[in-house]
């Protein structure tokens, strides 16, 4: 994978509304970013796979976080990956009553458009370091 190619690995997170929401942003993020972006399993990082921990080790990464147990920043610093965007989602809809947000199966609206606030915020974040890097 070329190094400049940023992957994004959302947290697994199926027991809150968060996990749910790391995997849209993620979603949304690469759909808007296309090919200046790759999407990441976490599962394949736990489990060790050695080409997982060798594309980390060797490509910037964007961490989506769901809460601040943070266990997908922790897995990828563990594996020897640089981080190089981080997000908590549960601090960055701090205030929002969890229950408006959705289940851990289907987001209300309320949840659909902090996913898409957060992964517009996060884009944004992603061209400003490109721009930063091309400097």
């Amino acid at each position: 994978m070329d190094k400049k190619i940023p992957v994004i690995i959302p947290c697994c997170g199926i027991d809150s509304v968060y996990g749910l929401m790391t995997q849209e942003i993620a979603l949304k993020v690469k759909e808007a970013v296309n090919k200046q972006a790759e999407l990441f399993g976490l599962a394949c990082l736990v489990n060790g796979e050695t080409d997982a921990v060798q594309t980390i080790a060797n490509t910037l990464c964007i961490v989506i976080n769901g809460c601040n147990k943070e266990c997908a920043t922790n897995i990828v610093d563990i594996m020897g990956g640089d981080i190089d965007i981080e997000y908590i989602i549960d601090r960055l809809v701090a205030g929002v009553d969890t229950a408006s947000l959705g289940t851990i199966v289907r987001l209300s609206e309320s949840g659909e458009r902090q996913v898409c606030e957060i992964a517009s915020k996060l884009i944004a974040n992603l061209k400003l370091t490109e721009k930063g890097a091309e400097k």
